[in-house]
């Protein structure tokens, strides 16, 4: 094994166990606070958990492979793995947004969710998804616009228009990357 491979699977072990971790604080932090959170947030945690999991059965195939396709892939997990990340910044933010307590908070931690998925959608660009982030932006907005009267109504909107990013992301991933390299190293 040569030097630079062992560097990069210790590269990719550290990132994986702080994906790990950080993911163990937003469960922590999601049970403690209870009726607070929203079933959306809790189907994240639980897509996560699964990302997680497919992440690490590709590292411990591609590590149990031969040098070449350690270097066939080694590119892949790392882009596994920023996904990964981009999911649990995600998720974080959106764990913020169901515990804040008052308005600036909560729209706060919404930018922040916002931001995240900025980040992902210029990673992987989807025009529908654009769509969606733009309204999303749009609601929030409104929501920093509106009078105090207005505002759970429009904190509502605003949490329904990310949800639907949310819902439109999983609809326009067809058969993730993930997947289809898992299919193709079951085939060798």
């Amino acid at each position: 094994m040569t030097t630079t491979r062992r560097a990069a699977q210790r590269t990719i072990d550290t990132r994986l166990g702080q994906a790990g971790d950080r993911i163990d604080t937003i469960v922590a932090r999601a049970r403690d606070a209870r009726g607070h959170v929203n079933g959306r947030t809790f189907w994240r945690v639980d897509a996560l958990r699964a990302h997680e999991a497919r992440v690490r059965v590709r590292v411990r195939e591609v590590r149990e492979a031969d040098e070449s396709a350690w270097d066939d892939h080694s590119a892949e997990l790392g882009r596994d793995l920023d996904e990964l990340e981009a999911q649990i910044a995600i998720s974080s933010a959106r764990l913020d947004a169901d515990l804040a307590v008052g308005d600036a908070a909560f729209a706060g931690a919404v930018e922040a969710e916002l931001e995240h998925w900025t980040g992902r959608i210029r990673a992987a660009p989807h025009a529908k998804l654009d769509e969606y982030l733009v309204v999303a932006r749009f609601k929030l907005q409104e929501f920093r616009d509106a009078a105090p009267a207005e505002e759970p109504t429009l904190r509502n909107a605003v949490s329904q228009a990310v949800e639907d990013l949310d819902r439109a992301a999983d609809a326009a991933a067809p058969m993730s990357k993930a997947n289809a390299r898992d299919e193709q190293l079951t085939e060798r």
